[in-house]
């Protein structure tokens, strides 16, 4: 498997307040194995934000001193933080040295969300799984209401996941319930009246699509094509440059309803992508075109029937087996004449 790097493609750094709290919305992650591309450079710094205000407070306009029960403005945590979200993408070791230490010596900053999610980003960037972990916990401990860190942690331990550990199943759950919260987060947020429409929606829809992206892997793991579809549709959808995986995977879920057109769009679209498994599309979608065209169309779904028990004496079914999406699955085997 390849290494893991991230480069951001797409929007530079947007440093949004929203009612909820302060939060930094950064641009989705792009495809793991897809070729980067160099960000804008008009893009790559941003001043950070003022802090969100309090329930009945105004939101603090530049140079604005706190009201008195605020903590007074530190200079120097001032001149920290922009230095810090004026770093560009490109010099990730500072980010992470610049990040470590800031929160270091401002634990409780008001840039602190905004601070730990770039970090964690930037973690991410690095290859650094173990500290992606442990960052992403520092700063979920600190915030259980961080939309970013959520959303980013749901999508990427769904990348990294062990179905052999002694604790997969409580893993999965967590990664379920960051995907969760952070779309009842993000379906509850208001734009700030300063922020054009077209920068909230968009950022607000990165966020989403990763988080739909996490779920989907979680359905994944527990053999739950029709939800894992559903997820991937909706993640593909937010998404202006989806991740050729998403697509993957679709494909492979449509196959498995036997779905065989929509399973050779699928593919046809990761065919199109510079990545790892790019062969592997264009020989899935092969197949599956030849499928579509020799096999019947699907029944329409019929209502889902509820589940009738099993009686006592009966054994429970074994598991099904789970795989681990960066290995290839099997291709679909051609009918036989």
């Amino acid at each position: 498997m390849q290494s893991y790097a991230l480069i951001f493609d797409k929007a530079g750094w947007k440093l949004l307040v929203f009612l909820l709290g302060a939060v930094v919305l950064t641009p989705a992650a792009p495809a793991q194995y897809a070729q980067p591309k160099q960000q804008p450079a008009a893009q790559s710094t941003q001043q950070p934000t003022q802090p969100a205000p309090k329930a009945g407070q105004d939101q603090l306009k530049p140079g604005e001193a706190p009201p008195s029960d605020a903590p007074p403005l530190n200079k120097e945590e001032e001149a920290a933080s922009r230095t810090f979200f004026a770093l560009k993408t490109q010099e990730n070791p500072l980010v992470i040295t610049s990040g470590e230490e800031f929160l270091a010596k401002y634990p409780d900053s008001r840039y602190r969300d905004s601070v730990y999610a770039r970090l964690v980003q930037a973690y991410v960037n690095a290859n650094q799984d173990d500290k992606v972990m442990a960052v992403g916990g520092r700063a979920l401990a600190a915030n259980p209401d961080n939309v970013d860190v959520l959303a980013l942690m749901s999508w990427y331990m769904g990348h990294h996941f062990d179905a052999k550990a002694l604790d997969a199943e409580q893993l999965l759950k967590r990664r379920e319930d960051y995907g969760r919260h952070a779309l009842e987060l993000m379906a509850k947020m208001e734009k700030p009246a300063a922020m054009a429409d077209v920068d909230f929606a968009k950022a607000k829809a990165d966020k989403q699509a990763l988080a739909h992206s996490g779920l989907a892997l979680v359905y994944y793991h527990e053999n739950k094509t029709p939800q894992m579809v559903a997820e991937l549709e909706q993640a593909i959808a937010l998404d202006p440059m989806p991740d050729p995986l998403n697509y993957f995977l679709l494909g492979d879920g449509d196959a498995r309803m036997k779905k065989f057109a929509d399973a050779a769009a699928a593919y046809d679209h990761c065919a199109q992508m510079t990545w790892a498994w790019q062969a592997k599309c264009q020989a899935k979608m092969s197949v599956a075109k030849n499928l579509a065209a020799t096999q019947p169309a699907p029944p329409a779904s019929a209502p889902a029937q509820p589940a009738v028990a099993a009686p006592p004496s009966a054994a429970p079914a074994p598991p099904a087996p789970t795989r681990d999406p960066m290995k290839p699955p099997t291709p679909p085997t051609p009918p036989r004449d």
